[in-house]
């Protein structure tokens, strides 16, 4: 089992990775045709491959791993494709603005990323959810008491905050 679980976090790793490529690649394609005076092929690509990456990215498996508590099923954990969609995302905004610096008061994209922070909330609301939190503690060194307001656990890296 514990094969199978590595097998699929490298394959999902490897996506998210080909994912950000085709959003550096993007990056490197508006450059290029920034270079060669705006004219050429390149936008269509690099706007093709930047919204590509991103809509790949918002899918949910790349955002699950297998849960090693419970062979078979899976758990939402962000680290993998959390900065990989960040990029992407970031990649776009570049791209857009190259091409069209005016892209903010265009329909078309001002849905887009719409749908895009609709996805961000998802994500928060996500890291959230299955973190714990209990009531704090209080240090009393003399004349000076430190108050905690709460700890919080995450159960998938068990990091206490």
């Amino acid at each position: 089992m514990l094969v199978d679980q590595q097998g699929y976090v490298l394959s999902t790793e490897q996506q998210v990775a080909d994912q950000l490529g085709r959003a550096r690649t993007a990056i490197d394609e508006v450059n290029e045709w920034v270079q060669m005076g705006r004219t050429g092929p390149q936008i269509d690509d690099a706007l093709n491959n930047s919204l590509l990456a991103i809509n790949t990215l918002t899918s949910q498996p790349f955002w699950y791993m297998p849960d090693v508590k419970n062979p078979g099923g899976t758990v939402f954990d962000p680290r993998m494709a959390l900065v990989a969609y960040l990029a992407s995302l970031t990649a776009r905004v570049g791209v857009l603005t190259l091409y069209n610096p005016n892209f903010r008061s265009i329909t078309e994209y001002t849905d887009e990323f719409a749908t895009q922070l609709q996805w961000m909330k998802q994500i928060q609301s996500w890291m959230t959810q299955r973190v714990s939190c209990s009531d704090g503690f209080q240090l009393d060194s003399g004349p000076i008491q430190w108050g905690v307001c709460s700890q919080c656990t995450d159960p998938n890296t068990q990091y206490l905050s």
